[in-house]
């Protein structure tokens, strides 16, 4: 098996984990980055709206999602790219429940996905004081080109997981779990499976994050 998949990052409009304007995809091909994309979207149902806060942080105005695609249509794109390749995010927690609930919000199926969590997976490899993305990023020499820009933070996921893949001599990602005690899907960690509506959400990392470290 070889290292294909694809790294996600969300950024939202307000508190609310399901107000997603923006999506952030870098897609990974036998171990190598072969694009990003940052598509912003204008956030789903009744979660179409914008807090200063937030604004602040990732620079995405109502003005520049006005003539996006809506949630929905986005959501289609998103999963039609992805099509059947595991997904990695850094604090996969945030990420996936942003997913859920902004499918919800639009009255959306829950996607079906396996993905796995770079913050978890560096928890388990490296010895940092902090496991925030800037932090891990700095500690593996990558470049964060621009935090919080959804395609930024989705490329620099990206490459921590090829480096804790080089590091660990792991050939696919399913390896890389495997590695200092994390399991990939089916291996003793069945009730880890989180069930999804009609679908299975597996989960490589077999500790998911609990706090707010983006």
């Amino acid at each position: 098996m070889s290292l294909d998949f694809v790294a996600v990052d969300v950024e939202t409009a307000n508190e609310q984990r399901g107000s997603i304007c923006s999506f952030g995809l870098s897609f990974v091909e036998n171990g190598k980055v072969v694009r990003t994309e940052n598509w912003l979207t204008r956030p789903p149902g009744e979660l179409d709206w914008f807090e200063g806060f937030n604004i602040g942080l990732h620079g995405i105005t109502p003005a520049m999602v006005k003539d996006a695609p809506p949630f929905q249509e986005r959501m289609a794109q998103v999963l039609e790219v992805i099509g059947g390749r595991p997904v990695v995010a850094h604090n996969a927690a945030f990420d996936i429940s942003a997913i859920r609930q902004g499918c919800d919000a639009d009255a959306l199926d829950w996607p079906e996905l396996t993905y796995g969590c770079t913050l978890v997976l560096g928890r388990r490899i490296l010895n940092l004081l902090s496991y925030r993305l800037p932090i891990v990023c700095a500690a593996l020499d990558i470049p964060l080109l621009a935090h919080h820009e959804a395609g930024a933070d989705a490329n620099a996921a990206a490459l921590i997981a090829l480096e804790l893949a080089r590091r660990q001599q792991a050939a696919s990602l399913e390896e890389l779990a495997r590695s200092r005690g994390s399991d990939a899907p089916g291996q003793g960690q069945r009730q880890r499976l989180v069930r999804m509506r009609s679908h299975l959400v597996g989960q490589w990392c077999s500790r998911p994050s609990t706090g707010s470290e983006p």
